[in-house]
């Protein structure tokens, strides 16, 4: 009876030899093993045979190079690492650099992404003229109309004091806007302030009974100035209805200036409902500008400087600008350090905030581009 053996190690342990099945498995992986060593030699040897072939070119171009110039080289069988240690190997001579072809480096279209300075050329479209909202927005500019040259650059503002420069010289006046409003006025100090002319209200015309009222300070406010040797400029807040109701405000001013000398311009103000109503209110545009035409016209013929004054609203949309701006000079008010109006004004009204010496209540600055005293 043959005997039974627990394992291999046993089977093995007690002396006998390995199967058949096992000598021939072994044979074949050492076959296999041997033929992957052959190869990998073979490719070793050849890829050392190029490698020898290429320095052996670039050492043979090199030597044939004349011993001149940045990238000379002296003759001598020179490795490439010696080359490279001395400065005189390029980095253009390196295999490194053919290691891959053109298509192994170059990514599809569709996978590149632009620069952002690429995308943003080609995708920026031109933006609109005028912000949504603005003066300007969907407001068509008048060739006709003299444009605003004013380079806001040159605008110099001290204690809210706004003056306009040339070449480094002032061309502006300073003027501030009087009235009841600002209670008692001393003008002398006002003056030594910095302040060269003033604007003074003359009174206005009611909003509902269309009745003319004298301004309650306009004749301490018009002597003050006087004695105190400012030059002035009246304004009168029109709520005329008819081109008859234009002349009397205008006549009305003129009967108040008689007495004083009057430099500066005298300003139509348009002032419409300051409340629920008012009586200019079914005022058409075309109505509006021949009254305001026929306040400025008489003005003139009563022998004073007509400007007429508004806001950028009031100026481009209310009235016929082309009618009016291109006959008058124009007085604008405007808060904003650089306003969009966009034709030429003589004049600028804005706020002095809470600091204008000489006045117990706060009034509006005025810049003047024209000495209108000197003309």
């Amino acid at each position: 009876m043959a005997k039974k053996y627990k394992d291999d190690d046993e089977f093995n342990s007690s002396g006998h030899s390995p199967s058949l099945p096992v000598l021939v498995t072994t044979a074949i992986v050492s076959g296999v093993v041997l033929v992957i060593l052959l190869i990998v030699l073979a490719t070793n040897k050849t890829n050392s045979g190029k490698n020898n072939f290429r320095n052996n070119q670039l050492l043979n171009q090199m030597n044939a190079t004349p011993g001149t110039g940045d990238y000379a080289y002296d003759s001598g069988n020179k490795d490439i690492e010696t080359l490279y240690n001395e400065h005189k190997l390029r980095a253009e001579d390196l295999d490194i650099w053919d290691m891959y072809s053109e298509s192994d480096y170059q990514k599809p279209e569709d996978d590149m992404v632009s620069s952002p300075e690429a995308t943003a050329t080609s995708e920026v479209s031109p933006s609109p003229s005028h912000e949504p909202g603005s003066l300007l927005d969907g407001y068509e500019i008048i060739d006709e109309l003299t444009p605003n040259s004013i380079n806001f650059k040159d605008l110099k503002f001290v204690d809210n004091k706004m003056s306009y420069y040339i070449n480094g010289r002032r061309v502006s006046n300073l003027g501030v806007m009087i009235s009841a409003d600002n209670g008692e006025i001393n003008f002398g100090t006002l003056k030594s302030s910095g302040v060269d002319f003033v604007m003074i209200k003359v009174g206005s015309r009611g909003y509902d009974s269309g009745i003319i009222n004298e301004d309650v300070n306009f004749e301490k406010n018009i002597k003050g100035a006087y004695d105190a040797g400012l030059p002035i400029g009246l304004y009168f807040c029109s709520r005329a209805v008819t081109v008859r109701e234009a002349i009397e405000e205008a006549d009305f001013i003129a009967s108040k200036a008689y007495d004083y000398n009057i430099t500066y311009p005298v300003a139509y103000v348009f002032e419409g409902g300051l409340f629920d109503r008012s009586r200019t209110d079914s005022l058409s545009d075309t109505e509006l500008t021949n009254i305001a035409d026929t306040f400025l016209d008489e003005v003139r013929m009563n022998g004073y400087f007509p400007v007429i004054y508004g806001s950028g609203k009031f100026l481009l949309n209310d009235i016929d600008e082309k009618e009016l701006l291109s006959k008058y000079d124009v007085f604008l008010f405007d808060d904003n350090k650089e306003t969009e109006f966009p034709y030429q004004f003589k004049m600028w009204q804005y706020s002095a905030g809470n600091a204008t010496k000489g006045m117990e209540k706060p009034g509006d600055y005025v810049m003047s581009l024209v000495n209108y005293s000197g003309r």
